[in-house]
């Protein structure tokens, strides 16, 4: 354990130094010519805080990499028991999608006026606790999209619990402690992927293509395929290819608790590319097409994950099988 976890830190080290050194060696023309927010999303796609780095904003990097980069550890680390899997698991889910509104903020703090103009996806520049928080905003229900979603996950919450009823196992004091974790998480998830995704690469993608559709289809393929095992997305950031592929770490770590194809659960890639990519689609719609878009996108996409995921707790007494363990510290009871 020690010679890996000094193989991890040398190697988090060298990326760090040489994102600074970089950055530091090139602030001078960087003073001169104006950043290019397309370029600062994508660093900060690549690792916590470089996107901030390459504006010159150093506060907001260092505070971005101190925040997430130690949730993220123990996604490096084998754990055998149940009880620090789910902790293990929830920690890493805050901290990737932490990530994931770094990527949308540093790169909407980039964008000069001319920039916003241009855009062929225009997205505002929210604040964190704006779109944390989208789900009690009434403005975000006023469109009739962002409820198709949650009538899909309503059929299915309604048809597990009539077919399978609830477990005898549940406990209202277990249940009375999961629900408002499981809402919690899912609003985090809800702003990290769509703030990423829909508030990011859909207007990244759109102003490559020159459309919002074709932008929008490559931003749902990239949305479907981060929840695969093909390799693309690698949680937590795209660091964790790097690791994976020099197999500086043991390949038997647990990258992300049980769920879908990239964390180890049983459902086919290609049918979960297919589903999260059609979602993602639909959600991208909502953005490109309805004023606060994204506030309307995360509060879909939080409320629908919330769903799924009480279904499984009432059902089954567990959380595993979706994005992240919602059992934590629910063993304890």
């Amino acid at each position: 354990m020690e010679v890996l976890m000094k193989k991890i830190f040398l190697k988090l080290f060298a990326i760090i130094s040489s994102i600074f050194i970089f950055f530091q060696a090139n602030a001078q023309a960087d003073s001169i010519c104006p950043k290019n927010p397309y370029l600062t999303g994508v660093l900060a796609e690549i690792f916590p805080g470089a996107g901030y780095f390459y504006q010159g904003d150093y506060h907001s990097a260092l505070l971005s990499s101190s925040l997430t980069l130690p949730l993220a550890a123990p996604y490096y680390v084998n754990t055998p028991s149940f009880l620090t899997k789910s902790l293990k698991s929830n920690l890493g889910t805050l901290s990737r999608n932490l990530l994931g509104y770094t990527v949308y903020d540093s790169f909407q703090s980039t964008m000069t006026n001319e920039d916003r103009q241009n855009q062929i996806v225009s997205i505002p520049h929210y604040q964190f606790s704006e779109l944390y928080f989208a789900p009690f905003n009434g403005d975000s229900y006023s469109s009739w999209k962002m409820w198709v979603p949650l009538g899909l996950a309503g059929i299915n919450f309604a048809n597990k619990l009539s077919s399978t009823g609830i477990s005898p196992n549940l406990t209202p004091a277990r249940a009375l402690i999961a629900i408002p974790l499981i809402l919690a998480q899912s609003f985090m998830i809800g702003l990290g992927e769509e703030s990423e995704f829909r508030g990011f690469q859909h207007p990244a993608f759109s102003k490559l293509t020159r459309s919002p559709w074709l932008g929008n289809a490559l931003q749902s393929m990239s949305f479907g395929v981060c929840h695969t095992r093909w390799g693309v997305c690698t949680s937590p950031y795209l660091t964790g290819q790097i690791f994976r592929t020099t197999k500086s770490i043991d390949p038997n770590t647990e990258y992300v608790a049980p769920s879908s194809p990239s964390d180890g659960g049983n459902t086919p890639d290609l049918d979960y590319f297919l589903a999260t990519a059609i979602y993602g689609f639909w959600w991208g719609w909502i953005v490109q097409s309805e004023e606060n878009g994204l506030l309307k996108t995360i509060t879909s996409h939080a409320l629908f994950d919330a769903l799924l995921v009480t279904s499984d707790m009432l059902t089954t007494n567990n959380t595993g099988r979706f994005y992240m363990s919602m059992s934590f510290p629910l063993p304890l009871l």
